[in-house]
């Protein structure tokens, strides 16, 4: 079955477009600018424009969702009961955009630095988990230090023994990222911060950041050791929107 993969991780714009492929095929402007979704029926409209657009009928497929890595429990569910309820997909599944973006670059453990236009995050991943109590937030505002950020969620907050692959697998993505110079900074500093130890650190900048998470889950989304992840709408229809949180565990 066809899978509908939808990029959440823009606070302007949804990208949607089909797993297996390269790239998204639509950009919806939001109509509420915001990726944490504080109107669910602005979001829903939203959702109508994209599978319009696709020329998809969301009942006849599977959809990927990201989201970001904080995204609210109850909102997990609103997005579970919208996409069953309204949309009658055939299954659903949704992932948080840091882990897609690890999936997108090989890798179960880093650190990925998602920059939009709203707020920057760093998101430190072991084994495809994201430490939820060692992520750093910020307003995305021109003098954020986020070699500080990098240094305070993994040094100050990650265990000694996943540092060094936290620190060695760092990726910078979002349609709101930096100039390349900009990055070579946050290495040069961070590589101050810890004192060296990590002098040949480099900061993954991919040149298609802007929509490497969508990519990230489209690859994800048709990887058949992952399918224990689909929230099905029979297990909808059994067990209710909180299944999602068992489910949908990254």
């Amino acid at each position: 079955m066809s899978v509908i993969v939808i990029d959440l991780s823009s606070v302007n714009t949804i990208e949607a477009g089909f797993a297996g492929d390269e790239k998204q095929q639509v950009q919806i402007p939001r109509s509420d600018v915001d990726s944490w979704i504080q109107d669910m029926g602005k979001f829903e409209h939203d959702m109508r424009q994209v599978f319009s657009a696709l020329n998809a009928k969301p009942q006849n497929y599977k959809v990927l969702m990201s989201r970001p890595v904080l995204f609210p429990k109850k909102k997990r569910e609103q997005l579970a009961t919208l996409m069953f309820e309204t949309f009658q997909v055939q299954a659903f599944s949704l992932v948080s955009d840091a882990v897609l973006v690890m999936y997108g670059m090989e890798k179960v453990t880093g650190t990925v630095v998602s920059c939009n236009a709203k707020e920057i995050v760093v998101s430190p991943i072991y084994e495809s988990f994201p430490l939820v109590h060692a992520i750093e937030r910020r307003d995305n505002e021109e003098n954020v230090p986020v070699g500080e950020m990098l240094w305070t969620a993994i040094e100050k907050k990650c265990d000694l023994e996943i540092r060094e692959d936290l620190y060695r697998n760092i990726v910078v993505v979002g349609d709101n990222a930096p100039s390349q110079d900009k990055v070579n900074q946050w290495e040069s500093d961070i590589i101050g911060l810890t004192i060296s130890r990590f002098s040949d650190l480099k900061i993954a900048f991919p040149e298609n950041h802007q929509d490497f998470t969508w990519q990230g889950g489209s690859r994800f989304a048709l990887d058949p050791s992952l399918q224990g992840l689909w929230f099905a709408k029979a297990e909808y229809k059994s067990y209710g929107a909180t299944l999602v949180h068992r489910r949908c565990v990254f």
